[in-house]
């Protein structure tokens, strides 16, 4: 498991280019954040809040964890990015 961001107040934070893969986001808000170029392979992001949030070319994988109703960019699989 990576690390523990649950609950966490991350809106409008600059994380472009991070390695979250397995970070829990349970429940994060993370409105109008930049995670574009971000790895998210297995990170949790159930019932996070990603309105406005920026995920261009990220990295996730069939073991990440979106919010329900949420729908993913197509173009951030591992492929992309290896």
């Amino acid at each position: 498991m990576g690390a523990d961001f649950r609950g966490a107040v991350l809106s409008g934070a600059i994380l472009r280019a991070s390695n979250l893969s397995g970070a829990v986001l349970r429940g994060a808000a993370l409105i109008g954040a930049d995670l574009s170029f971000t790895d998210l392979a297995g990170t949790d992001l159930t019932e996070a809040q990603l309105e406005a949030v920026c995920l261009d070319g990220i990295r996730h994988d069939d073991t990440t964890v979106w919010p329900e109703g949420f729908d993913p960019p197509s173009s951030g699989g591992l492929d992309d990015h290896e």
